[in-house]
């Protein structure tokens, strides 16, 4: 059980202490109009597909408006990229991270 409890701990100070907090909307909407670009998707297509107006698609781009994380992971679906890609998150910081903290927690 201790085990268990310093594992959750320490990934929860991990999360906290993460690099997430640099996160940015208009580095995520350039992200996502560039991968969309790059796939041939136009921002019609991929507004129906969301089923949000074109509108909305180019204030998310534009960094100006947030996606819902419904769409996030439609998004990354259709797109054929991580959510961690579109979110600008390293995944490999992450999976080490995360297995450091656990290889601690089994050493105890």
């Amino acid at each position: 059980m201790q085990k268990n409890a310093t594992l959750r701990s320490k990934y929860t100070f991990m999360v906290r202490n993460s690099n997430f907090h640099s996160f940015s909307l208009k580095e995520f909407g350039q992200r996502l109009k560039s991968t969309r670009t790059q796939n041939g998707i136009t921002q019609d297509e991929l507004a129906d597909r969301l089923d949000i107006s074109k509108r909305t698609l180019l204030e998310i781009e534009a960094g100006r408006s947030e996606l819902s994380l419904t769409n996030l992971f439609k998004v990354s679906e259709e797109l054929k990229v991580s959510v961690h890609f579109l979110l600008g998150i390293n995944e490999g910081n992450i999976v080490n991270s995360f297995n450091s903290i656990q290889q601690e927690a089994n050493a105890q």
